[in-house]
Formats: C-alpha cells, structure tokens, sequence
C-alpha cells in the first residue's frame, strides 16, 4: 500500500511540474454549489491568487475581460440547465499588476443530477497569450505586405508567385500589384488549374493581368499541379490591393 502511495504522490509531483511548465490548470467542482478542487495554475490563468477560493471565481470571473465574461457565464447556464455537456470558451484576462493574457478553457460536465444538487464539472484551462501574439503579428505582417504592394513595393517586381493557399483571384489581387508590367505572376494549383485561370481571367484583366498558360507537372508522391502563368499588361489600379477582409470576402 506504501509503495501504491508513494507512486500517487510522484505522479501528482510531476503533473504538478508538468501544469507549471506548460501553464495548463484543472479544477473539478460542483457547478450547484461551487464547491470543489483547482490547481494554482487554474487559479493563476483567471488572474487570481494561489490563495483564492473556487467559489470566488466560478460564475464571477472579476478579471476577465467585460466583453468575454458574459459568454462564459451564459455557458455556465446552460450547463447548469442540462443544455450542454461541453464548451469550450477563449477569454482576455485583466490582471491586478495591469497585464492581459489569453485563455482557452474547456468545461466538461461528468455527472448532472440537479435534482440531487450536483452538477459535476471538470475545467481545464491554458495561457494561448503566445499563440495570440504571434496570431496579431502575422496579421500585422499580411498589414504591411498589403501596404507595400500599395506603396513602397508596387510594381517592383519582374516576377511574384504564389503556392495554392487561395483562389486565383485572391492571389491575383495580392501579387499582381507587385509586378512590374510586363513581368510575370505564377500560381501554383491544383489538378484543374487551366480551368481555375480561365474563370480568373475578369479579375485579371481589372488587375491589369492576363493569362497566358497553364503548365502541368507532377509531384514525386504522384499528385498533379499546374503552374499558372500571367502577363502583367498594364499598371494595376490604385484601388488594388483592397483590404484582406473585403479581398477574402468579396473575391474579384
């Protein structure tokens, strides 16, 4: 029975090391009453003190974000109506000493008996702060590339290209910009290639592109691609690029 013991307290001893290390809390409680079991980290992603007690987060959450803390709070009435069973929730934390972190919380419910006053659950939550750095970097990045084919780029370039990530005109709108007239935009695509350039060939031309070709190959793995060559004919109107949402939304 020792040695069972002993073996327990390494492993809650190393999922402790493990929770601080990867900023990963858990908290199990009863939703009925808010009685229950969280770890440090739990407590810590919410922006509360070791010392807090988990009837003073559940269903209160003071640090998180005004605009997040409804939705979270709408989950739990709906888990304490029997309408969910899972959910999971991404919030802003505002902390006392004037940080803002992000969580990700899963909720799960294992045992709903409301009639008897319990409504078991299981919380798991994480700090996605990295996550969301790099997210709102990578949109400052498409920012900028979106500004420089507007202005310090434009119509720089002999040669743009783009791997198959989006549609024709979409790739057409962020590079063609780029290229000088009479120089090239490649587009790497799938199996129907040729038929993709064809239907492009209107929001080529307000582009100031045209198509030229489509060479096919194929991958070592057997998969087939096209290469979709355009002639860049005329300056491309100021108008273009648009913005990425309006780009993504309504496609040339």
């Amino acid at each position: 029975m020792r040695k069972i013991q002993n073996r327990v307290s390494e492993f809650e001893a190393l999922f402790r090391i493990i929770s601080e290390y990867a900023q990963v809390g858990y908290a199990n409680y009863n939703l009925y009453n808010k009685e229950g079991y969280a770890q440090n980290v739990w407590l810590r992603n919410y922006g509360e003190a070791d010392s807090a007690q988990i009837v003073d987060v559940i269903g209160k959450y003071r640090h998180i974000h005004p605009e997040d803390r409804k939705p979270l709070l709408d989950l739990l009435t709906r888990f304490s109506a029997g309408e969910v069973q899972s959910a999971t929730a991404i919030c802003r934390v505002l902390h006392d000493d004037g940080r803002k972190t992000w969580i990700k919380t899963h909720l799960i419910c294992r045992d709903y008996r409301p009639g008897e006053q319990v409504i078991d659950m299981l919380g798991i939550n994480y700090d996605i702060t990295a996550l969301k750095q790099t997210e709102q970097e990578l949109i400052a990045a498409k920012e900028r590339a979106e500004e420089a084919a507007r202005k310090i780029w434009r119509e720089q370039f002999d040669v743009a290209s783009a791997r198959a990530v989006a549609a024709l005109p979409v790739l057409s709108e962020y590079c063609l910009p780029l290229v000088k007239v009479g120089g090239s935009f490649i587009a790497m695509k799938g199996p129907e290639a040729d038929a993709e350039a064809k239907a492009a060939a209107n929001a080529l031309k307000k582009l100031g592109g045209r198509y030229e070709e489509t060479r096919q190959f194929t991958l070592p793995d057997g998969s087939a691609r096209g290469l979709v060559f355009c002639k860049k004919i005329s300056q491309t109107p100021t108008v273009y690029p648009r913005n990425g949402g309006k780009i993504a939304k309504k496609p040339l």
